[in-house]
């Protein structure tokens, strides 16, 4: 993953279209929030949160020398984030008459597809793990969007980096003294 937040929802739509291209048509399967007002899907995937993931990390510079040019390039670490997706089905969609069954089997699906791979991209640089999220948590995190809560799978994507696009320039150190006594 190149560390862009679209590059990864759009592998995680393309995870799940493949994964339940035997339930619904890929077409279904869209990035969007559960306001969205186009009943034309099955699967929505809303990406909520984005969280700092480099508690652990250190803001030293990387460098690299560049002994020709006699200075050396560098930049800070990249930023780790993690993504919070909720996936979700769509209700208002009249596929022959919504259907609970048919929804609670295409989570069913999802959940399946999480567990057994869970990375979000097909050369698995992306982790994708089940989030928690308690009852009160999902309640609010659907009245923010207006609706009342329905089943739906909270997953995580990451951590994900985002490398820094400004750089520092040193010079080298061409000479150096030392200066060594003996310790009486």
């Amino acid at each position: 993953m190149n560390g862009s937040i679209d590059a990864v929802s759009g592998s995680l739509v393309k995870k799940l279209k493949t994964a339940l291209k035997d339930f619904c048509d890929g077409d279904r399967v869209i990035l969007c929030s559960p306001h969205y007002r186009q009943t034309d899907f099955y699967i929505g995937i809303c990406l909520y949160d984005i969280q700092d993931f480099s508690s652990a990390q250190t803001s030293a510079y990387q460098y690299t020398k560049d002994v020709a040019k006699s200075e050396a390039t560098g930049r800070k670490p990249p930023k780790l984030i993690e993504l919070g997706y909720m996936i979700f089905t769509n209700e208002a969609e009249a596929f022959g008459g919504y259907a609970p069954e048919y929804g609670q089997q295409l989570l069913s699906e999802i959940i399946r597809d999480v567990y057994e791979n869970p990375f979000a991209d097909a050369d698995n640089k992306t982790p994708l793990s089940f989030a928690f999220l308690s009852a009160d948590s999902k309640i609010k995190l659907w009245q923010s969007f207006t609706k009342p809560m329905q089943p739906a799978v909270y997953v995580n994507a990451g951590p994900i980096p985002v490398m820094p696009l400004k750089f520092k320039v040193v010079p080298l150190a061409k000479e150096r003294e030392t200066e060594i006594s003996k310790k009486e």
